[in-house]
């Protein structure tokens, strides 16, 4: 059924709260690094940050995007989902 919006963020959390089976990827590190040089970097996310975070640091790449992560809560919980 449908959640109250007291209850969305309890709900996201539990969803995301999951065990990653993610390695570090130092090719995928040194692509981002080819591809954007020093400029800032961003994550687009359906997501939540946190699970977003702990994905990038499961990669090994948290330190390239300086927490600059787009969740579905940074964008009122529009996503590519949405209808």
């Amino acid at each position: 059924g449908i959640i109250d919006d007291e209850s969305v963020d309890t709900f996201l959390q539990k969803v995301h709260d999951i065990e990653l089976d993610i390695e570090p990827d130092p090719r995928l590190r040194e692509m981002i690094l080819q591809v954007t040089g020093d400029n800032p970097r961003w994550v687009f996310t359906a997501s939540v940050a946190s699970h977003a975070q702990r994905c990038l640091e499961k990669l090994g790449i948290a330190d390239l995007f300086d927490g600059n992560i787009i969740d579905c809560k940074s964008v009122g919980l529009v996503t590519k989902h949405s209808p």
